[in-house]
């Protein structure tokens, strides 16, 4: 009789440890931006715009013409978002007494996992291309609100209302960027609004552009941690960011390049001003009562790649025939309540 060898052996085939991520998943916008608990028909806000007058007087002189600030409304509709998911009978029950992977285990579990991070990752890529006039509405994203001083946010008019226009660093071409272009860019916000961007959303490509402007006598060090309009954020120290003149400049992977070119764009935002509104689903308002979170409650932020407050409900979907269906479900708007402290710069020249 021949010697038993593995060929010669029945085994059933193991798989080491768990399952191995490859999908990049990651939500930076997500993660260090403010959420808001929202709530009613719309998402809406008021900007206030010039109006009020002073001058030098003469002494006993009469009463003017009175003159007040603007009250501008904005308005977005609310966008929703989902993620289908199931499985069936028989492949719930074979994972679940198979020894690997150990993901596995739960089935179905899993499903839901997965499908509420594609959910936030699909928003954190709407984040900077959505399109809140698009049917179904979207996320109103950063492109859409802050890549035009003419166009209609919010049903306000930029042309003719000064007070929605962002600042646009606009050279028409790609166009290499240096450490003084970046200081000064913050430095016009500043001078247009009043207050500096705290934050800077770039592609990690324009990252590396700017972590080359640090030489052997500016030097760069990471940033770990922030503390912006949504409290203290601790970064993955796989994020790479870095401050500048007290604005934060942190990669994200879905950050916008420039349409018919390689060149890419750069976000800056004041968080004190921009904010996702989250509409809750009606499964999960009960228990947001109970833990007492109302809405206009800021939600508090998460360390590094911990969990994302999308207030997103899973709902089961019923069977079709011997398969378990679910829905996750996000309703959601992202607020640039003050476009004219936040600003783009385009056309970023990627040498590498």
């Amino acid at each position: 009789m021949a010697t038993q060898t593995i060929a010669l052996t029945v085994l059933a085939q193991e798989y080491a440890h768990d399952f191995i991520p490859t999908v990049n998943r990651t939500c930076i916008a997500l993660r260090v931006l403010p959420m808001r608990v929202g709530g009613g028909l719309n998402c809406g806000w008021t900007i206030k715009g010039s109006g009020a007058t002073a001058a030098v007087m003469a002494e006993g002189a009469a009463v003017g013409t009175p003159g007040n600030d603007a009250q501008i409304p904005a308005v977005l509709s609310w966008a929703f978002y989902k993620a289908d998911g199931g499985a069936t009978g028989p492949a719930q029950a074979a994972a679940g007494t198979a020894s690997s992977p150990k993901g596995n285990a739960n089935l179905l579990a899993m499903n839901v996992v997965d499908s509420v991070a594609q959910l936030a990752s699909e928003i954190n890529q709407d984040v900077y291309t959505g399109d809140p006039t698009a049917s179904p509405v979207e996320v109103g994203g950063l492109d859409y609100a802050l890549g035009s001083v003419t166009n209609t946010y919010a049903t306000i008019n930029r042309t003719s209302q000064a007070a929605a226009r962002p600042t646009i660093f606009n050279p028409g071409v790609a166009t290499p960027i240096t450490h003084g272009m970046l200081r000064k860019d913050i430095s016009d916000i500043k001078v247009a609004s009043g207050e500096s961007p705290d934050l800077a959303l770039c592609h990690p490509d324009v990252f590396n552009e700017i972590a080359g402007t640090f030489d052997a006598t500016r030097r760069y060090n990471q940033t770990t941690e922030l503390t912006n309009a949504r409290g203290q954020i601790k970064l993955d120290a796989s994020v790479n960011a870095v401050t500048i003149s007290g604005c934060t400049f942190i990669e994200d992977k879905d950050a916008t390049r420039e349409p018919g070119n390689g060149s890419r764009r750069i976000h800056y935002l004041n968080t004190k001003y921009v904010e996702f509104d989250l509409l809750p689903p009606k499964e999960i308002q009960g228990l947001l009562a109970q833990m007492g979170i109302v809405p206009g409650m800021l939600l508090k932020a998460n360390d590094g790649y911990g969990e994302l407050p999308l207030l997103a409900a899973v709902v089961a979907m019923g069977k079709t025939g011997d398969a378990d269906l679910f829905m996750a479900k996000s309703y959601l708007q992202l607020k640039i309540k003050s476009p004219k402290h936040c600003g783009m710069r385009r056309f970023v020249l990627i040498n590498s």
